[in-house]
């Protein structure tokens, strides 16, 4: 599946290493003034016009390599989104001679024995689109807080149903990392109504185009009636969400998407949809590769006190 998607950036291939290496330390504030062009609004909604978060992560590759002179991008996807072969796909990189990995976990404390034995072979790795759990070997993670985006998700949906209601929430697949954070996100929200707001249903697995159109499209069919708000906290699940809603030309449901496809800009501008979170998948893959070549060639080194945040994404109860 593409949701197992690694992003590998190499320094040191083919005798080339040394030269990209060397082209970014002295030019490191050119580098960061690319960087900053490269993300005006315009360039953003059209990277991140895929159909999943893998997609973008792997399209920003060939940008990063030519803009940043990295010696080697590449995008490898295992057969399917298990920790096994995620550890398998880790394992034969670093036999290839990576000198630096991003990857999404497919299991945020599962992966961590792997990702010790990428560092003491002194290879760099970062997560991207999902994080480790604490302890763990990455230099650091670049990805959407899926707690803090769901929460304030459900909380717009709250305020759109008047604070009071039956509320939905479709979400992506149980193995994912974030998929749990995205549940408690949106459970906190309602709890603090104090009982105004119910969560009648939790729906997942919706994250995919057929059996997310058979899962929203029967609960639909069964329960619109008592439906007041819904919340959708994937990609392709809040796709599907907006085309079925247009379908049964139904207004009265109050949704909250997560994504800037077409068809949820164009729910919003008919009156489908209420509102929607976007994220940046490309962006966190480039500037993840920019970061990643950094440390893979010996430009920058992580300061033991840097302060990152603690978030629930790399806290092991969280799991």
């Amino acid at each position: 599946m593409a949701g197992a998607g690694e992003f590998h950036a190499s320094v040191h291939l083919s005798g080339v290493a040394s030269v990209a290496a060397a082209r970014w330390r002295c030019t490191r504030c050119d580098a960061l003034r690319r960087l900053r062009r490269r993300f005006r609004p315009q360039d953003r909604i059209g990277a991140r016009r895929s159909k999943s978060v893998f997609r973008s992560l792997g399209a920003s590759g060939p940008d990063a390599k030519k803009d940043f002179g990295i010696a080697a991008v590449d995008y490898k996807v295992p057969a399917e989104w298990k920790l096994s072969l995620q550890i398998e796909l880790l394992e034969s990189l670093a036999a290839q001679g990576y000198s630096g990995i991003g990857l999404f976990p497919s299991n945020a404390s599962g992966v961590n024995a792997t990702l010790a034995e990428l560092k003491s072979a002194d290879i760099q790795a970062v997560a991207l689109g999902g994080c480790a759990a604490d302890p763990t070997a990455v230099a650091f993670c670049l990805a959407t807080d899926p707690f803090k985006a769901s929460y304030f998700q459900a909380r717009k949906a709250i305020e759109a149903i008047g604070g009071h209601g039956n509320l939905v929430h479709l979400t992506g697949e149980l193995l994912d990392t974030n998929t749990a954070l995205r549940e408690q996100g949106v459970q906190k929200a309602v709890d603090e109504t104090e009982g105004a707001v119910k969560l009648v249903q939790t729906l997942a697995d919706t994250d995919d185009p057929e059996a997310g159109d058979q899962k929203i499209n029967a609960l639909l069919a069964a329960r619109k009636d008592q439906i007041d708000g819904i919340v959708a906290t994937a990609y392709v699940t809040s796709v599907v969400t907006a085309r079925s809603l247009r379908a049964i030309n139904d207004h009265r449901i109050k949704f909250i998407a997560f994504n800037d496809d077409p068809s949820v800009l164009d729910a919003i501008r008919d009156g489908f949809a209420t509102g929607t979170v976007v994220q940046n998948p490309y962006g966190q893959a480039y500037v993840g590769a920019y970061a990643l070549d950094l440390l893979a060639g010996g430009g920058c080194t992580i300061k033991a006190d840097a302060p990152w945040a603690a978030t629930p994404q790399t806290s092991t109860a969280a799991q």
